[in-house]
């Protein structure tokens, strides 16, 4: 396992911790809601539970909102236009609370 690997699951399993289970894509809002996104695979880009197979899953993780003009997933970036989403998420959680001092 990379180490990537390795600390994208970690933050995942906090964040589980903290905002509670993962839900399937189809739950999603698709109001323009900022979401967190996830995608595991493994080297053959078969879904897999992340959470069972730590040492071969590629986890992908993106801030993004639906966009209904794009009728797709656009990542939230510091750019003109925001960009398509790289990889079909299988599931979201909502965002964590912002912090509240620096």
């Amino acid at each position: 396992m990379t180490e990537n690997t390795t600390q994208a699951a970690e933050c995942l399993s906090h964040l589980t911790a903290e905002l509670g289970t993962w839900q399937p894509i189809e739950t999603a809002p698709k109001d323009g809601t900022a979401v967190l996104l996830c995608w595991a695979v493994d080297a053959d880009k078969k879904m897999v539970d992340w959470q069972e197979e730590p040492k071969t899953a590629s986890v992908f993780v993106q801030v993004a909102s639906w966009c209904e003009v794009e009728d797709s997933w656009l990542v939230y970036a510091s750019m003109v236009k925001e960009n398509p989403l790289h990889f079909t998420p299988t599931h979201w959680m909502p965002l964590p609370k912002p912090p509240t001092s620096v």
